[in-house]
Parts: C-alpha cells; sequence; structure tokens
C-alpha cells in the first residue's frame, strides 16, 4: 500500500486531490525508506505549489527520522528558492522548526 501511495505522490498526472490524501498519509506512516524518493519532488519547482506545501509539512513528522539531515537540507533548499509561494514558504519554515 505504502509503494502505491508513493506511485500516487509522484505522478503529477494523477488527480490533485489523490496525490494530497497520499502526502498526507505520510504523516501516520513515516516511511524512511521513502524519503530519498520524495525529496525531488518536494524540490520539484514545476510541481503543484500546494501539493509541495503538503509534502513539507508531512516531512516535518520525520524528525527522528535516520534522513533527517538530508530532509532538513532539502527544506532549507526549498526555503531559499525565489519563486516560491508564501503558503509554500510558511509551511516549509514550519517544518525546518518543528524538526
Amino acid at each position: 500500500a505504502q509503494d502505491k501511495s508513493l506511485k500516487t505522490i509522484l505522478d503529477k498526472s494523477a488527480k490533485p486531490e489523490n496525490r494530497l490524501f497520499a502526502i498526507r498519509g505520510l504523516r501516520n506512516y513515516n516511511n524512511h525508506k521513502q524519503v530519498t524518493s520524495l525529496l525531488p519532488m518536494l524540490k520539484d519547482t514545476s510541481d503543484d505549489p500546494d501539493l509541495r506545501a503538503a509534502l513539507a509539512e508531512a516531512l516535518g513528522w520525520f524528525n527522528l527520522s535516520i534522513h533527517k539531515d538530508v530532509i532538513l537540507d532539502t527544506l532549507n533548499d526549498v526555503y531559499k528558492e525565489s519563486s516560491i509561494s508564501e503558503k509554500l514558504k510558511a509551511e516549509v519554515l514550519q517544518s525546518i522548526k518543528r524538526m
């Protein structure tokens, strides 16, 4: 089920509400094996900013992850983007503080 969720999250052609539902599931199931697959989506400026914000929020709950450092590095990189939306910037900052 988690592999299917990951596929949905990364599939830009999937319905945004399906992707959002799968992203929200990450908060309950911190699948640390998927972190390296999720970080490129977080950095993808061509992806939906609202979905990126949801992913930033979900990854903020991975504070005990073995990938915490790379998550924080990615969040910091996204925060520095010049074209970042206010919603995404606020969510990224909140996740950085949470971690």
